[in-house]
This record gives structure tokens, sequence and C-alpha cells, in this order.
């Protein structure tokens, strides 16, 4: 009913700008996250509830999603892959 993505990079103390998106696999956006971070770690945890932006919880499927960074001197990062979702009851 939960996941959580850990974004592991190598801009610690960085100041940056992260998103994540998630979508179905007809390329509509269900969800987003954004958040400025100055991380002290090598690692960046974003929490889920398997929820659209509506509010409604999502199906058991296979999704995609896209985690996007940006730093304050513009350097840019972004990755997609598939999310399974076995079960959200």
């Amino acid at each position: 009913t939960t996941t959580s993505f850990r974004i592991i990079h190598d801009r610690i103390g960085c100041a940056m700008d992260l998103s994540i998106d998630i979508y179905d696999m007809a390329g509509r956006k269900l969800w987003s996250k954004s958040q400025h971070e100055t991380p002290t770690s090598n690692t960046i945890s974003i929490d889920w509830d398997l929820t659209a932006a509506g509010g409604s919880r999502i199906g058991t499927g296979v999704y995609l999603y896209r985690v996007k960074m940006e730093t304050a001197d513009g350097q840019f990062s972004s990755r997609t892959e598939k999310l399974v979702v076995l079960s959200n009851k």
C-alpha cells in the first residue's frame, strides 16, 4: 500500500531540485512530487502511498516513474524505470 523511492546520487551538499513523476502505461501522469534539497548523504528517500493525484488508489499493474534532478549550477539528470504494483488493498 506504500512504497519508497531511494535515489542514490553523487551531489552531496549541492542544492538541487528533485522531482518524481508516476505514469500509467498509456503515458498519463498519475502522481508527482517536487522538492528542493541540499542532501547531507548520497541517498534521498521519497515515500508514496500509491494514490493518484485525485486521491484514488492505483490498481495492480505496471507503471513508469521518472526521477529528475537539477543542481543550482544547471547539471541535470533524469532516469525512467518500471514499477510493478502487485497489490494495493
